[in-house]
């Protein structure tokens, strides 16, 4: 019901987060680390949530300057979220590498992954159990710039990059 856009279809690169906007995701080390993307690179960044840790994300956004880059829409209907989905280039999951998070499957990874959403995830033990390296880009959850890098690798590679989407999608139809 909800076609995926082509990949940088308007040339801006569309990133996605949703989620309970929590420390543990790591969402506002994600917003550093896209900071350093190259200056070349058009790109947005669409956040659906909120929670207990939007000072702190707002705080980030504006430490980083990238307030003209990122939009907290706040919560959604969930009903309005697969469109949403279908709309973005990249899904972040920058959860941090804390020892309860090495257990925890993230419900937006499964959710990207069910709509062929190409996926940048931190390198979590569970993560990886239900997934490929061809299936996801991998990165320290700790490490910005490695998140940046991955980010900036991705938006060069763009048949690459659908490509991991749709293995994404083809490893997650178990689920």
């Amino acid at each position: 019901r909800h076609p995926r856009r082509p990949f940088t279809a308007d040339g801006t690169l569309r990133l996605i987060h949703h989620s309970n906007l929590q420390r543990i995701y790591g969402l506002d080390r994600a917003i550093v680390a896209l900071a350093a993307l190259p200056s070349d690179l058009d790109w947005r960044l669409d956040v659906y949530g909120d929670g207990p840790w939007r000072d702190r994300i707002e705080a980030a956004i504006t430490e980083s300057g990238v307030a003209e880059r990122v939009t907290l829409h706040g919560r959604v209907p969930i009903d309005a979220l697969p469109a949403l989905l279908a709309g973005s280039d990249i899904g972040l999951v920058p959860s941090l590498p804390e020892p309860y998070m090495q257990y925890s499957l993230s419900t937006k990874l499964l959710e990207y992954a069910a709509m062929g959403v190409p996926v940048v995830a931190s390198d979590l033990a569970t993560f990886r159990h239900h997934f490929t390296d061809a299936a996801l880009r991998f990165v320290p959850g700790d490490e910005p710039a490695a998140l940046a890098r991955a980010v900036t690798e991705l938006a060069a590679d763009r048949a690459g990059t659908v490509a991991m989407g749709l293995e994404a999608q083809r490893q997650a139809a178990a689920y």
